[in-house]
Formats: C-alpha cells, sequence, structure tokens
C-alpha cells in the first residue's frame, strides 16, 4: 500500500519492474499500490521497500504471502 495519487504507484511499479533481485516478478498495479509476484520475494523484500524509501516513496502496507491455487492456476 502507497500513500500519495497514481504518481506514487506508477514510480513504485518501476521500481519494482527495474529492481534487479526480480527478474522474474510480475507487477501489477492496484487501488492501494502495486502488487509484485516474484519467486524471490522472501529473500529481498525488504530490499524493495529500501528501494522506494530512497526513491521518497511512501510506504503505508506490506505484505508477503504464498501464492494462492487461484495464483498458481
Amino acid at each position: 500500500e502507497l500513500e500519495g495519487d497514481g504518481t506514487a504507484t506508477e514510480r513504485a511499479a518501476a521500481i519494482a519492474r527495474e529492481f534487479d533481485a526480480f527478474a522474474d516478478a510480475s507487477v501489477a498495479e492496484t487501488e492501494e499500490g502495486i502488487s509484485v509476484t516474484a519467486e524471490t520475494a522472501r529473500e529481498h523484500g525488504t530490499d524493495l521497500l529500501v528501494a522506494l524509501r530512497d526513491a521518497d516513496v511512501t510506504v503505508t502496507g506490506f505484505n508477503i504471502r504464498a501464492p494462492t491455487l487461484d495464483d498458481v492456476f
């Protein structure tokens, strides 16, 4: 979840797409911010938070979850 307008969401999505640790990532913009799906999310999720902070993107919520069956199929 992000604070700000659509510009913050667009910036956050661009940062996530360019993030080296998430080479396999799928990034989607949502009403609340962005959703990132990547095999290395558990390992590098906090690194993405730091990258967003360094880019002056205010993160108001963050969650790492295992994929559901709907996500997989």
